[in-house]
C-alpha cells in the first residue's frame, strides 16, 4: 500500500482554521483504505497557542484507519524526523505560503527528501489572495523562483477552473483539477420564512479575503425592520474586525451580532435557523461553508469569484460581482420580500443545485488516479 504524507497547517480537533481541515479530513476518511496516510499537523488550533488536550505530540498516532503526528515545534529537524519515520511515497502540501511548505520544499531541493509532491495551494494563489499584502507575496514568488524552489516534477492540485489559469499563469507546472469532497451529513430542515423579515447567516473566518466590511456597508442600506444578521467566525484578523465593530455600532435597523466561532459539530443545526447566507468574498477556490450552507438550503448570496458562479442558471441564488453594491442590496431586498412559498422553492433549488455540481464518488476516483499516477511517474496525468 503507497505510503501519504499529509502536510497541514492545522487539523482535527481543530477547527478554527476552516476549509481546509474539512478538505484533509474527506481525503483521510474516503482513502484510508487505499493508502497508508499520516497527517504531519501543528499541535495546536489556527489562532491558538496552548496546545490540544490528551493528545501525544512529536509521535506516530492512530486516528481511525489512518496516522497522524502533531508537532510540538514546526522546525526542519522535527519535520525531517517525521517524514524519516513515514517514509512517504509522496508528500501532499495543503498551503503555498506556509512555513511547513517551504522546510518540506527545501529538503526537496536538497535531495534530503525523496517523495513526490503534490501542492495544494487552497486559493493562496487566486488573484484575490495575491491581492492581501501583495508586495510580500510578490517578493517571495520572485525569489522562489530564482532559486528554483519548486520542484520539475511537482503537481499542483486546484479544486476550479479559475484556480487553475491563475497557477498556470505563474508556473509551468502539471496541474490537476479535482473538486473537493463533501460532507453528506443530513441538514435540519430550515425555519419558516414569513414576509418582510429575514435571518441573515455570516460564517467563515473574519479576515479581508471574505469581506465581512463589504457585507455589513451592504446590510447598511437597507431600512426595513425585522433583519437580523448573525456573523460566525474565528477574527483572524483582530484590526479588520475592529473596522467592523465601528460600523455595526452605527447601525439602526438591521439587528446585527458577533456570535464567536462555530464548531463543524454544531454547523447543521446553526445553518438551520437562517435564511440567507451572505458570503461576498474575494476569492474561494471551493468555498466548504458555502457549500454547506447550499446543502442547508439557504439562499447563497456571494461574490462571483467562487466556483459557483452559475446560481441564477438554477434560480437557487445570487453570485454578484463586487463592484456592483447596489445588485446586493437589491437582492438582500428581494429575498426580505419573499413569503414562505417562495423562500422554500428557491431553497428547494438550492438544494438540486449542490446535488448536480457535487459527485462525491467521482472525486475519490479522480483523488485515487492523482495519487496512483504520481507515485507511478510513467504515467501521464
Amino acid at each position: 500500500m503507497k505510503k501519504i504524507l499529509i502536510a497541514t497547517n492545522h487539523y482535527l480537533p481543530g477547527y478554527k482554521a476552516g476549509g481546509p481541515i474539512k478538505s484533509v479530513s474527506s481525503i483521510c476518511t474516503n482513502l484510508q483504505n487505499d493508502f497508508d496516510i499520516t497527517v504531519l499537523t501543528s499541535n495546536h488550533d489556527f489562532g491558538e497557542s496552548e496546545p490540544y488536550q490528551d493528545v501525544l505530540f512529536d509521535e506516530l498516532i492512530n486516528l481511525d484507519k489512518y496516522k497522524a503526528i502533531y508537532l510540538s515545534k514546526i522546525d526542519f529537524k522535527n519535520i525531517k524526523r517525521s517524514i524519516d519515520l513515514v517514509q512517504p511515497d509522496i508528500i501532499y502540501l495543503n498551503s503555498f505560503f506556509s512555513k511547513m511548505t517551504q522546510i518540506v520544499l527545501l529538503l526537496k531541493k536538497l535531495g534530503i527528501v525523496k517523495s513526490k509532491i503534490i501542492l495544494a495551494p487552497r486559493g493562496e494563489l487566486s488573484k484575490g489572495a495575491l491581492s492581501i499584502k501583495s508586495k510580500k507575496k510578490k517578493l517571495f514568488l520572485n525569489i522562489s523562483k530564482v532559486i528554483s524552489l519548486y520542484p520539475t516534477d511537482l503537481i499542483f492540485h486546484v479544486t476550479d477552473e479559475i484556480e487553475k489559469q491563475d497557477i498556470q499563469s505563474l508556473f509551468k507546472k502539471g496541474v490537476v483539477l479535482i473538486p473537493n469532497l463533501i460532507n453528506l451529513s443530513l441538514y435540519t430542515k430550515n425555519i419558516e420564512k414569513k414576509k418582510g423579515e429575514l435571518k441573515i447567516i455570516f460564517l467563515s473566518r473574519i479576515s479581508s479575503k471574505k469581506n465581512l466590511l463589504f457585507a455589513l456597508k451592504v446590510l447598511h442600506e437597507i431600512d426595513e425592520e425585522n433583519i437580523l444578521f448573525d456573523i460566525y467566525g474565528t477574527q483572524e484578523d483582530i484590526e479588520y474586525w475592529y473596522k467592523c465593530e465601528i460600523l455595526i455600532k452605527n447601525f439602526k435597523n438591521v439587528k446585527v451580532n458577533y456570535k464567536g466561532s462555530l464548531n463543524p459539530s454544531e454547523i447543521p443545526k446553526v445553518l438551520s435557523q437562517y435564511h440567507l447566507f451572505f458570503l461576498p468574498t474575494l476569492n474561494e477556490n471551493f468555498g466548504h461553508a458555502i457549500v454547506e450552507a447550499i446543502q442547508a438550503g439557504l439562499i447563497p448570496l456571494i461574490s462571483d469569484q467562487t466556483p459557483w458562479n452559475d446560481l441564477e442558471k438554477y434560480n437557487a441564488g445570487r453570485a454578484l460581482k463586487l463592484s456592483d453594491k447596489e445588485s446586493f442590496i437589491s437582492a438582500i431586498k428581494d429575498t426580505i420580500s419573499m413569503d414562505n412559498d417562495s423562500f422554500k422553492e428557491i431553497s428547494n433549488n438550492v438544494i438540486k443545485y449542490i446535488e448536480i455540481k457535487l459527485d462525491n464518488n467521482k472525486s475519490i476516483e479522480m483523488y485515487k488516479k492523482m495519487f496512483e499516477d504520481v507515485v507511478n511517474k510513467d504515467e501521464k496525468l
